[in-house]
């Protein structure tokens, strides 16, 4: 009996709902993408709260700072492609959104990305992002189809690592 749920768990979390969406205009550009994640909503917001895991997520290395996101104005710095990045919490609603703002120290664009954690029943979360990118006006340095790739692996190792912690 103990074997089922795991095995049925296993089989669901190989059907995941995920779609990403992209808008520019002028010197924004916005992508937006969801997933259903079969594990608790806590158990998502750890992941996305914890610093050090939130960079393993996003494919940044964390480098010092607040460890835990409890409240707005929290920091971490992270490196992001090689730069030194601030990570600043500018928006916290425990366990349903998380607002962040990254800015890289050669201050090439600003990035806000916002979180929605929302409990669909006791082990299924659905989670939104939307990613906020204000450009010089050089414009867009990785292409919209590499952004939405990289996007979608993201939410997919944010999947990952809920399912399988806590």
């Amino acid at each position: 009996m103990r074997y089922l749920p795991t095995g049925l768990f296993f089989f669901v979390s190989l059907i995941t709902c995920l779609s990403i969406s992209y808008a520019q205009e002028e010197n924004i550009v916005v992508y937006e993408g969801e997933i259903t994640i079969y594990a608790k909503s806590k158990n998502v917001w750890k992941v996305l709260t914890d610093t050090k895991k939130y960079a393993k997520v996003m494919g940044y290395d964390w480098k010092s700072g607040k460890n835990n996101i409890e409240a707005v104005g929290d920091q971490a710095e992270m490196n992001i492609l090689e730069l030194q990045t601030a990570y600043e919490v500018t928006f916290f609603e425990p366990g349903q959104q998380l607002r962040v703002k990254i800015i890289p120290s050669n201050a090439e664009y600003v990035n806000e990305k916002t979180w929605i954690v929302t409990p669909v029943n006791k082990w299924t979360t659905k989670v939104k992002v939307k990613d906020v990118y204000t450009l010089p006006s050089s414009g867009v340095t990785q292409s919209a189809s590499e952004q939405i790739n990289t996007l979608q692996k993201r939410l997919e190792k944010l999947r990952s690592l809920a399912e399988r912690s806590y």
